[in-house]
């Protein structure tokens, strides 16, 4: 086996809308088709609204495909977010749109000569509307001979006599309803316009959706489904506004638009654990099987889903479920039931138990996705965890956590209630994973951010800011003070240049005189290959307080065979000080 195919074999899941309903939103695709289907809603525009990752293109696909199976009904799938690189967002919209249908038409040799002269002439008339807009606003309009030239720019092979009388926007409207009620078009009783990504454009394309859709295309028979974060759509309608001068508010505006909408679930409890078990088993051949069975049996007893899935579970994959099952507590609080965030954080599970592996620490799958829990949602504990094992006693915290006792929040006793309790080898290994996958030191990468800025102040280049931190530093509790000079004391001893060596032994003589930071910064240095210390370093770990830890450490230093004459020198002035 190479190296490459365990990597190769990773389940891991794509972004993109999964043709079978893992989410359960079956129901959610029921109302909007009975909306952009009935007879006394015409026209109708529905807003799908849910925030990132909440599902809301899956409900459009899964949408499409049912209507797609319809022969009364022309469905189109589009993006605006695609036109923000285009000219006019306003034809671009109009354009696929009819184009579309006319594709439609001409697939189903149901396109009259009369009809399909009217939809070129509506094509031709958005296309002439586009190069006009371009000619107005571009910087190089004066040097283009005029309209005609211009639209060859979009449409090739067109010559004056097909340009129209009117070539912009003016009438359109009324003009595409009249083909829209044309006797030809009798059999196609709606066409239903799903747009997707609204809330990913900029401001100007998102208004000039909108407006395409209210003031061109909104005739009988059409039916826009706008699936979108109404909170970023309405920020993006005000910005817009803001340079307009229009007094009309961003919801206000919006609610002109939307007549029905729709909000997309967050996963209850439940479905996140349906959702995470079924997102693990989207590769088995039964998938659908599997499906079906976890909806009709929602109501029944027992809820054990391995039960609940029968004979479409194969034996081999119950471990799996059964992991959804003990993951589901802490990641539905913290994943808020957005299938998004479950998705990735399975995936982030895949890829650290890839890593793990091809470095050689062996995990129990449960016990690194409750390490992985930690890690991804209770940045705090994680931290905890890690500046615990700087300290040689993370075993026994974690015991301590998961046994109940000790004061902790709920969150990390919940947390610790998780299966299985982590073996003390198994959990420094992962420690020590995630902190070099994260690019960091253990003692960096459990000093939190607002001890860090702290640190980072500490050894500055500017003397007054190193001033000033060591004033903030001295305020700080003791265990905060201990946890900074843990950190400047392993970045000391990894780095070789005097300068910074010096700033760095500054800081931690600063506050060595907390209770135990001075212990703690001996215990470090302790550790550094002694030809690295250089003379700056003795002298400036006495500049602030003067412990009797130090004064030891450098009379130990005074004895080294390793040390280089200057920074010898330098051990015994600073013994030599009173």
């Amino acid at each position: 086996m190479s190296e490459s195919e365990p990597h190769a074999a990773m389940p891991l899941r794509d972004d993109n809308p999964s043709d079978v309903d893992l989410l359960g939103f079956e129901d959610v695709v029921d109302v909007v088709e009975s909306i952009v289907t009935r007879a006394d809603l015409d026209p109708v525009t529905v807003g799908v609204n849910a925030p990132w990752g909440g599902g809301k293109t899956t409900v459009l696909h899964l949408l499409k495909r049912r209507l797609d199976t319809r022969s009364d009904v022309f469905c189109l799938l589009v993006s605006p977010w695609e036109y923000d690189n285009k000219t006019d967002p306003t034809t671009a919209l109009i354009d696929e749109v009819l184009g579309g249908l006319q594709q439609k038409l001409e697939e189903g040799r149901t396109f009259t000569g009369k009809v399909k002269d009217t939809l070129t002439k509506l094509r031709r008339r958005v296309k002439f509307s586009k190069a006009m807009k371009l000619a107005a606003t571009s910087a190089v309009s004066a040097t283009l001979p005029g309209v005609g030239a211009l639209i060859d720019l979009f449409d090739e092979g067109n010559t004056d006599e097909n340009i129209p009388p009117d070539p912009t926007l003016q009438g359109f409207r009324s003009q595409f309803a009249e083909t829209m009620a044309s006797e030809e078009l009798k059999k196609i009783q709606r066409v239903v316009v799903l747009v997707d990504d609204l809330d990913r454009s900029l401001p100007d394309t998102v208004v000039e959706t909108l407006e395409a859709i209210k003031l061109f295309l909104s005739v009988k028979k059409m039916a826009f489904v706008i699936a979108a974060d109404e909170e970023n759509v309405a920020n993006a309608i005000g910005r817009r506004l803001q340079t307009t001068g229009q007094p009309t508010t961003s919801r206000m505006y919006l609610e002109k638009i939307v007549q029905v909408p729709v909000r997309v679930p967050a996963l209850s409890r439940d479905h996140t654990e349906e959702y995470l078990a079924l997102l693990m088993l989207a590769d088995l051949a039964r998938i659908d099987d599997a499906v079906t069975q976890v909806k009709t049996s929602r109501p029944a007893k027992p809820r054990q889903l391995v039960q609940r899935l029968g004979d479409t579970l194969p034996a081999d994959r119950r471990a799996e479920v059964e992991l959804a099952e003990a993951l589901t507590p802490l990641l539905h609080r913290h994943a808020m039931g957005n299938p998004r965030r479950l998705k990735r954080f399975l995936n982030a599970y895949w890829l650290r138990m890839s890593f793990a592996a091809s470095r050689g620490v062996v995990l129990e799958s449960n016990a690194l996705a409750k390490l992985m829990l930690a890690e991804l949602y209770l940045p705090d504990l994680f931290g905890q965890l890690l500046a615990w094992l700087s300290a040689g006693v993370a075993a026994e915290k974690v015991a301590e956590i998961e046994g109940g006792t000790g004061e902790h929040s709920a969150g990390v006793r919940d947390w610790g209630e998780l299966p299985p309790n982590l073996p003390a080898d198994d959990l420094a290994k992962y420690l020590l994973l995630a902190a070099s996958l994260r690019g960091e030191t253990i003692e960096e990468a459990a000093l939190p951010a607002e001890l860090r800025e702290v640190a980072t102040k500490l050894t500055s280049p500017s003397q007054g800011t190193r001033t000033q931190a060591r004033k903030d530093a001295i305020k700080l509790t003791t265990p905060q003070q201990v946890a900074i000079v843990r950190y400047l004391a392993s970045s000391l001893r990894q780095q070789g240049e005097p300068n910074s060596q010096k700033v760095l032994a500054e800081a931690i003589s600063a506050l060595a005189g907390a209770p135990g930071a001075a212990a703690t910064a001996v215990e470090e240095l302790q550790l550094m290959r002694q030809g690295m210390i250089t003379a700056p370093v003795p002298i400036s770990l006495l500049v602030h307080t003067q412990p009797a830890e130090f004064r030891a450490l450098i009379e130990s230093w005074h004895q080294s065979l390793e040390l280089s004459d200057l920074a010898r020198n330098a051990c015994t002035e600073a013994l030599g000080q009173p």
